[in-house]
């Protein structure tokens, strides 16, 4: 295996997809930016947008990334970091609002003194709870009055506050990116063959970085990738699910009602509905 092949190639990807947020979202805007030098998927997905005038319950499907959400007020800012969620989950947005976030791409090389991110599965707590010094930061931030600026706030609190500078790759961190590249169920037997670990351990060290097993998380980037695919299409008729090692259409819809609760065909129009309703940007 040749990582820095195989990270070539997942760089190339769009990131993880969220249609609940871009349909809810005026104004939103991203940027994929390298942010932690000492984890191997060194790279996350800023992002920004605003909501309408009214609340939003916003459903977020698995995407295998933590989340760090933060509500940008003029004198006040509350951030909140969410864990790996293994099934939709459901966000309040507040109206009128100004969201800012940041989804790095692995839980590894980040500092865990206060809590394990692996135990925020399917749950999210303030900032503060996880890193020092987040009041102060939050008060920078709304000092910020664009996108970029934020960004480059987050990136020099992340360097003091959030990377674990003495973090070292393991074969966890190998497994995650191939999971972005490659079929889940074969490459997951053939990586625990190579390295000459058990299965068990395997599951056991992975568990304790993530939350989750890694047959899940290797489903998880398997939904992100068919998602993707479809979503770009506007349409759920093709045989595509094919193409991503699902064995047939019963064993592609019923993962993905396992990450939507929803049919493929019922998400797509949900979608279509809610980007109507809101006049996404």
């Amino acid at each position: 295996m040749n990582i820095n092949t195989e990270l070539s190639k997942m760089n190339l990807l769009t990131p993880p997809l969220q249609p609940g947020i871009n349909c809810a979202a005026k104004l939103y805007r991203e940027s994929v930016e390298c942010w932690n030098s000492a984890s191997l998927k060194d790279r996350a997905l800023f992002y920004q947008f605003s909501t309408g005038d009214f609340d939003t319950d916003t459903v977020v499907v698995p995407d295998a990334c933590m989340n760090i959400l933060i509500k940008c007020g003029t004198d006040y800012s509350q951030a909140r970091v969410y864990g790996l969620f293994s099934e939709p989950q459901t966000i309040k947005l507040e109206p009128n609002s100004t969201y800012f976030g940041i989804k790095p791409y692995s839980n590894t090389g980040i500092h865990e003194d206060k809590m394990r991110l692996k135990d925020l599965r399917n749950q999210g707590v303030e900032l503060g709870c996880l890193f020092a010094n987040s009041e102060r930061f939050l008060e920078r931030l709304c000092e910020k009055e664009n996108f970029k600026e934020r960004v480059a706030l987050f990136k020099e609190y992340a360097s003091r506050e959030i990377i674990d500078y003495e973090y070292q790759t393991g074969v966890v961190d190998y497994f995650t990116v191939l999971s972005c590249v490659a079929d889940g169920d074969k490459q997951y037997r053939d990586f625990v063959g190579q390295i000459g670990y058990s299965d068990r351990y395997f599951r056991a060290c992975f568990n304790e970085v993530f939350g989750i097993a890694p047959k899940v998380y290797t489903c998880i980037m398997r939904f992100q990738h068919v998602l993707r695919d479809y979503i770009s299409r506007g349409n759920m008729d093709d045989d595509v699910y094919l193409d991503y090692g699902y064995y047939d259409q019963a064993h592609f819809i019923k993962e993905f009602r396992r990450f939507t609760f929803m049919s493929p065909k019922q998400y797509l129009n949900m979608c279509r509905r809610e980007m109507l309703i809101n006049g996404s940007s």
